[in-house]
């Protein structure tokens, strides 16, 4: 028996509040006209029309959902950055942000199953050891 693949997509529709909404599906075309007769989600159906602005293709809808369920986690930003296919605002907004209780201290662990001879330098310590004492 032979198995045809069927192609799913991870949808991005904007709503005519401005809204954004994510989704996945087998069949792309079938899915938004779902959601333009009223017959999707619940939000699409209180704010539409909706019109689709970023479709990505997936060879299972396994791994459809898996990315709906990723960018669904997103700001608004971030989605949009993905809609317009702006790499370096996807980059800079997929960068996580620690904040510390102490804002001197470094967020460095330190690995302690190294010795403090073992551990690599870092630039300043390389710098420092490069500069003669007096």
């Amino acid at each position: 028996m032979i198995f045809e693949s069927k192609m799913a997509y991870m949808y991005i529709l904007v709503c005519a509040n401005g809204g954004l909404y994510v989704g996945s599906t087998h069949s792309l075309d079938k899915r938004i006209a779902e959601h333009n007769a009223g017959e999707g989600a619940n939000y699409t159906k209180k704010n539409l029309p909706v019109k689709l602005v970023l479709a990505e293709k997936h060879t299972s809808i396994s791994s459809a959902f898996r990315r709906e369920q990723q960018v669904k986690k997103w700001s608004r930003k971030k989605k949009i950055a993905l809609i317009e296919n702006n790499q370096e605002e996807l980059l800079e907004l997929a960068k996580k942000k620690f904040q510390t209780n102490n804002p001197t201290k470094s967020n460095k662990i330190p690995n302690d199953s190294q010795k403090e001879s073992e551990r690599i330098p870092t630039e300043s310590q390389k710098e420092s050891e490069r500069i003669p004492k007096e």
